[in-house]
């Protein structure tokens, strides 16, 4: 790390290896006859990852009321599973050996101006890119090198640009106020090794992003807050319906409207709690397993709980030990999805 009165900048780096055994999944008879076992069939699973990051950051003081920040990073991903779902020999897919190889770059800048003591507005933009490979080889779990078949061996880009700007605003000592919004697009392919066709990612133009926060702090020891705001989800995978392969609908983003009202309060000088009220709605959500090429079309889905939590410092350097957090959701289709409402 390096720093002087207006600059600092660091380097951060990781390297890591894991390997585990995995004891496989159970049916519901074998869970009841003996939940600790492992079946025979098992006895090869495991999964190996190797993952390598490396991060620059730079901190710069512009002036007294101007900041600028910006970190570049990148990771490297590859992994080697051996999974068994089931003993079922009518067919070699229960059995596979799935490998990912991922590689991402990205780069984060933030701008932030104080103007006085009751307004700071913050700024700014990243830029991120994956490139990924999938293959899926399905064999017999004894020998899992010489694979039946192998099927998803694909390799796809993930290009994602976004910008944001927000302001912080306190017009009296008991209130924030923080407004903002956050623009995104997508961009990628996916190659089909097997065939060598390439096909463009689905086209979700700019998606914007609205938000609002008021928080109300008439003590130290007490505040109400209430948020509201946009997000969204774009479908995952190498091939349809993420990208537009063949015979691929055209589908928007899932976008998730959400609405939260709390209270936190102190109850001794050591512990907190916070008790919050909460909905979202989301439009053509869209659940999808891009390992199992299972995608189910949800249509507009609400999902409304409680969230209650109560969180104490034991230590004087303000580490946090959440001893209780309860979530109650429910959640239900509200309309069922058609291509025409997608689209």
């Amino acid at each position: 790390m390096k720093s002087d009165r207006h600059t600092i900048f660091r380097l951060a780096t990781e390297v890591q290896h894991t390997y585990g055994a995995s004891a496989g999944y159970m049916t519901a008879s074998e869970l009841a006859a003996d939940c600790w076992q492992s079946a025979p069939r098992n006895a090869n699973d495991h999964d190996s990852r190797d993952m390598q990051q490396l991060s620059g950051h730079l901190d710069y003081q512009l002036s007294q009321n101007l900041a600028y920040s910006s970190k570049l990073y990148y990771n490297s991903i590859d992994d080697d599973r051996h999974v068994t779902y089931s003993s079922y020999s009518g067919s070699t897919l229960p059995r596979q050996r799935r490998l990912w190889n991922e590689k991402h770059l990205g780069w984060i800048n933030t701008l932030t101006w104080q103007a006085n003591e009751q307004i700071a507005i913050e700024g700014g933009f990243n830029y991120e890119h994956q490139n990924n490979r999938y293959r899926y080889a399905y064999a017999e779990p004894t020998n899992f090198s010489t694979p039946a078949s192998t099927a998803n061996d694909d390799s796809y880009t993930l290009d994602n640009f976004g910008a944001y700007v927000q302001a912080v605003i306190k017009p009296g000592r008991s209130w924030k106020i923080v407004p903002a919004i956050r623009t995104d697009t997508f961009k990628g392919h996916t190659t089909l090794n097997a065939t060598g066709q390439t096909y463009p990612l689905q086209d979700y133009d700019w998606i914007n992003q609205p938000k609002l926060s008021i928080v109300y702090s008439p003590s130290a020891a007490f505040s109400v807050y209430g948020n509201w705001g946009r997000t969204f989800q774009i479908v995952t995978g190498s091939r349809s319906p993420a990208y537009l392969t063949t015979g691929t609908a055209e589908i928007k983003p899932s976008i998730n409207t959400g609405i939260e009202l709390g209270t936190k309060f102190r109850l001794t000088e050591r512990t907190e709690a916070r008790i919050a009220l909460w909905q979202q709605d989301a439009t053509a959500e869209v659940a999808n397993l891009p390992s199992a090429n299972a995608t189910q079309n949800l249509g507009e889905t609400r999902r409304k709980g409680v969230d209650f939590q109560i969180s104490c410092r034991f230590t004087r350097q303000e580490v946090k030990y959440k001893i209780y957090d309860c979530n109650r959701m429910i959640g239900l289709i509200v309309m069922p999805f058609s291509l025409s409402s997608a689209a």
